[in-house]
């Protein structure tokens, strides 16, 4: 296997949430065949919108099914993002230092969520 750790991402649309019921018991189905040592490290949620009545729904969903599983870290909708592909990423503007925070604090959780997974893989 390419990697060690794999965090689905999924959108807060009802069909995201569908499919990451799917995917964990493929995932295990790809640990299981290939006897490898892949950790899902948890699901991300992505692509939320403030006060978005459907998000808040699928959250509560995800919480209730994924529990520890689910990130903390969430990411916001954002048309600045989805500029950032022709323009590149800038840090001229409030909004772009609220943009690095946002994918910061996921980089931030995503390590520890390893490093976590290290320690107790080692003290086996």
């Amino acid at each position: 296997m390419a990697s060690d750790y794999v965090s689905i991402v999924m959108q807060t649309h009802p069909w995201s949430f569908r499919a990451s019921k799917h995917f964990i018991p493929y995932l295990q189905d790809m640990i299981d065949e290939y006897d490898t040592n892949i950790h899902l490290l948890g699901i991300v949620p992505v692509m939320l919108k403030t006060d978005g009545k459907m998000d808040d729904y699928i959250m509560r969903l995800a919480q209730q099914e994924y529990k520890d599983h689910m990130f903390k870290s969430e990411i916001k909708h954002s048309e600045r993002v989805k500029r950032y592909a022709l323009s590149g990423i800038t840090n001229d503007l409030i909004h772009d230092k609220r943009i690095k925070k946002m994918y910061g604090k996921l980089l931030s959780e995503v390590l520890e969520r390893v490093d976590q997974h290290e320690r107790r893989y080692i003290e086996q």
